[in-house]
């Protein structure tokens, strides 16, 4: 594990050679360019920083999770320009746990959208998005094109954030999505919804409107307003909504409780 560490820019050659390194940690590090990660036998990857860009080879088959805590995103231009940032899921085929925080969220968004990824997370098991903007169409998108393009997904952590806007409503984007929704959400077993601090909750409840709807094997959903949501509104809503799942419970929790972590709840 590297921290607090000002790199030199010769020090990604370094950890290249090592081939046998498993685990990778990078966190506050300072003087990080282009982070390209090219190390075969890698399984697990954290980072916690700024960069310009991130890469990983193809080689990288034994990548099983990824977590970016970015703190912030020093986004190279050019780089946006020769490469769309959401190409680098086409290398990360075969990760089972990922991870995004909110900055590396804002790199991804730089680019075109897709409806899906041209290359399928089907290993895909738990994904994290502790803080996505629902108020902002273009998060929206990215949180949608990941639901679809990963079959297997079994367990979902979202977060929401307010923003200083609200878009009225989340089915433009639900509906350029559903035409792909044969093989998502067939396998999602528990979601973990966070809501911002923020009375205006509309798009975060048509989210799990929807996915309540289209999860079919769904065991639980757990729901925590923040301190200054509007709590019982909030209940109210999402017991009235439909479930294809006839196991669905729905877990209500108060705004300081503990849940599990995501990977226990598999």
């Amino acid at each position: 594990m590297f921290q607090w560490v000002r790199f030199d820019t010769n020090v990604f050659s370094f950890i290249s050679k090592c081939s046998s390194l498993e685990k990778l940690s990078i966190k506050s590090c300072s003087n990080i360019g282009n982070l390209d990660i090219d190390i075969p036998s890698l399984e697990f990857f954290h980072f916690y920083g700024s960069f310009e860009a991130i890469c990983f080879s193809k080689a990288s088959q034994n990548l099983s999770t990824v977590i970016i805590d970015n703190a912030a995103t020093d986004v190279n231009i050019s780089v946006l320009e020769s490469s769309e940032p959401i190409n680098l899921f086409q290398c990360l085929r075969n990760v089972e746990h990922l991870r995004l925080g909110s900055h590396f969220v804002d790199y991804l968004v730089e680019g075109t959208m897709p409806r899906k990824l041209s290359a399928t997370l089907g290993w895909l098991r738990v994904l994290e998005l502790p803080e996505i903007r629902f108020g902002w169409a273009d998060e929206v998108s990215l949180v949608l094109c990941l639901v679809v393009s990963s079959p297997n997904l079994q367990k979902l952590e979202i977060g929401s954030v307010p923003t200083t806007y609200e878009i009225q409503s989340l089915a433009p984007e639900i509906l350029k999505v559903q035409d792909l929704l044969d093989n998502a959400l067939k396998k999602l077993r528990v979601v973990s919804m966070k809501l911002a601090d923020t009375e205006v909750v509309k798009a975060e409840l048509e989210f799990i409107k929807f996915l309540l709807a289209e999860s079919v094997v769904l065991e639980k959903m757990f729901i925590q307003p923040a301190e200054g949501a509007v709590a019982l509104k909030i209940l109210k809503e999402v017991l009235r909504f439909q479930r294809s799942s006839t196991k669905a419970e729905i877990v209500y929790l108060d705004p300081d409780d503990e849940v599990l972590c995501v990977w226990d709840l598999l």
